[in-house]
């Protein structure tokens, strides 16, 4: 992944998709808006106590900087579920946490203040999708069944898939408690040196992805944690629930 920067704006692009022009894919950072602080800058969350004008005027930016019409979003609203949205068509879909899509011109979104962005490329089919990874969407399967649902309907194998992480809360910052680190393999569990439990979420995701069929090799992991780079990132649990959103989107251009 690398840091492009443009009217103002920085953003994280995926270096797995560079050789595809059709495709265009990115994940914002929090700098280059117009929201106050502690929503500083570039706050894309509409569910923060932001002044929602200031939302709207960070999003049209946003879109407009990457030359995507925003009237072509497609949105959902994330509740760390496992539903799987279709979209053929722009707009709000429903409560979800997955997009996806082989219909050009229309770009799945995502939220993300921790959890993690997972977006997919399918190149024989010009399939786009992505998917919200916290702890709770991946105890209940998100991205697996995201990728089972890609090839139920569009017969694409996962083996072609090229996945991008996007930048999320890491071990070194996410503690859990032991109920929650009981729900995930032992090997996927930090013990630090007071004993308190950590959580590698990008490890749980490429299992999941992998137990379904997606090579390793096609998978772009990410360095970036959220909560260590304030610079860069909002982050939840950093800041205690009051901060801004970064968001994902991807899509097949015309």
């Amino acid at each position: 992944m690398y840091i492009e920067k443009k009217d103002n704006l920085a953003y994280c692009r995926w270096d797995i998709f560079k050789q595809y022009e059709e495709v265009t894919a990115a994940f914002s950072t929090r700098k280059g808006g117009f929201s106050p602080k502690p929503y500083d800058t570039l706050n894309l969350g509409f569910t923060t106590a932001d002044v929602p004008d200031n939302v709207a005027h960070n999003r049209a930016h946003f879109f407009k900087t990457l030359s995507i019409p925003e009237i072509n979003t497609a949105k959902m609203s994330q509740v760390h579920s496992d539903n799987i949205f279709i979209a053929e068509e722009a707009g709000h879909l429903g409560t979800g946490d997955g997009i996806i899509t082989d219909t050009i011109d229309v770009f799945p979104t995502g939220i993300f203040a921790d959890c993690a962005p997972v977006v997919v490329f399918e190149p024989q089919q010009k399939i786009a999708g992505l998917f919200h990874a916290g702890w709770r969407g991946l105890t209940c399967g998100t991205v697996k069944k995201g990728v089972e649902k890609i090839y139920r309907t569009y017969g694409a194998e996962p083996c072609n898939l090229l996945i991008g992480i996007g930048p999320h809360i890491k071990s070194c910052c996410f503690e859990i408690e032991k109920d929650v680190a009981d729900i995930f393999d032992r090997k996927f569990i930090i013990t630090g040196s007071d004993n308190n439990l950590h959580l590698r979420i990008e490890d749980v995701i490429i299992n999941q992805l992998c137990s379904v069929g997606v090579l390793e090799k096609n998978i772009e992991r990410n360095d970036y944690c959220t909560s260590c780079n304030n610079e860069l990132f909002f982050s939840h649990r950093r800041s205690k629930g009051k901060t801004g959103r970064m968001m994902a989107v991807i899509g097949i251009i015309s």
